[in-house]
């Protein structure tokens, strides 16, 4: 796959949002507490999130389709190895610290071990320091079934699934969730729940069959879907307004998700208008670095946030010193981890490329 740096700086984007939601306010700073206070009314670490699982869905789905394509086959083996050395170390290394060091988070600790902590999460409001994980259980589970279907449907019958299906299937599950299933339960679900989460992923998903098949969308797709994500959003608005928790939940999924598909289709077929200025933002040094640590400065921050006492389970404000300390820490580790040991992780998959797979010829091993 032709690297885009743009992606990085999705990422950041990305990654940033997520941050902008879980740091408290600073004390003293009218500034701060605006941002903090517009964050959490239209939801930008909801918007981080999704932008996540959009990219990973593309970005899975089209490595999956170029093996597919290439070896008329998927090598499972391989894919769960590079998954888990891309995934697994810094992640057990998290959890260990969390149990060592931080204390009374056995529960928390044990439900991330297995990757169950979103469904977990629905029922435990408690606030704690692993509670983002809940993500990451998503896409591990997305992870166990999706190579699956990848190899075994043909990229017309994944097209419409991730088109037609999904959403529709989706919506149903969500209608049962919230109205027939549990009220107050049911908004928890849409927003952990892998088969609600499926909706973002199967929209990467989507746009990695199109980018496969080069097949590129038109340009009044690419710009209707931002329309139809706000419409989506603002519908949000309006029924949290009425105290229509279930419908409000149910909308904000789907303006999320459509925005994130909008966002990422708009990156991988090119932009439309501003000669390109969103790519070429996107593509700026500081964003693509960013990016590229972006999983430890997610994985890293809420751990750090909770062990100084500033998650805001915890505190709603702090002083300036505090929470740039925060940041600064969770900044550094984050390019430690990534430089000293990401790297050095990930690179052992070229092991394997080189001892177990040149059956398949010297060229086909350089495209995978």
């Amino acid at each position: 796959m032709r690297y885009n740096r743009s992606l990085d700086g999705l990422r950041a984007v990305a990654v940033l949002l997520v941050l902008w939601s879980h740091f408290p306010k600073i004390d003293g700073i009218w500034l701060s507490g605006f941002f903090s206070d517009l964050g959490d009314l239209v939801g930008v670490g909801y918007f981080g999130v999704d932008l996540f699982f959009v990219l990973s869905g593309f970005l899975i789905t089209s490595i999956l389709l170029n093996e597919k394509k290439i070896r008329n086959n998927i090598d499972f083996k391989f894919f769960y190895l590079k998954r888990s050395l891309r995934i697994l170390p810094i992640y057990f290394l998290t959890l260990l610290f969390c149990w060592l060091v931080i204390g009374p988070v056995n529960h928390d600790v044990s439900t991330s071990l297995f990757y169950v902590s979103n469904f977990y999460f629905v029922f435990d409001e408690t606030g704690g320091p692993l509670r983002h994980t809940w993500s990451l259980a998503v896409e591990e589970q997305f992870y166990v079934f999706w190579p699956v279907i990848v190899l075994v449907f043909n990229r017309y019958a994944l097209e419409r699934m991730c088109r037609v299906w999904i959403p529709i299937i989706v919506f149903l599950l969500s209608v049962y969730a919230c109205f027939v299933w549990d009220p107050e339960l049911g908004p928890r679900m849409l927003y952990r729940g892998t088969p609600f989460r499926m909706l973002s992923l199967g929209f990467g998903g989507l746009i990695a069959v199109w980018a496969v098949s080069i097949k590129p969308p038109s340009s009044s797709v690419k710009t209707g879907v931002f329309f139809v994500a706000l419409a989506f959003l603002i519908g949000a608005l309006f029924f949290e307004s009425k105290g229509l928790v279930q419908w409000s939940s149910i909308t904000k999924m789907y303006g999320f998700s459509l925005l994130s598909f909008a966002v990422v289709l708009n990156i991988v077929f090119g932009f439309e208008y501003y000669n390109r200025l969103f790519e070429r933002v996107l593509s700026l040094a500081p964003l693509v670095a960013i990016g590229k640590i972006s999983y430890g400065l997610y994985l890293y921050h809420a751990v750090i946030l909770y062990y100084f006492g500033m998650s805001k389970y915890q505190i709603q404000s702090v002083h300036l010193y505090d929470w740039l300390s925060a940041l600064a820490v969770t900044v550094i580790i984050s390019i430690l981890s990534f430089h000293v040991f990401e790297k050095r992780m990930t690179a052992l998959k070229f092991l394997y490329v080189q001892n177990k797979r040149p059956a398949a010829g010297s060229d086909d091993v350089r495209k995978l």
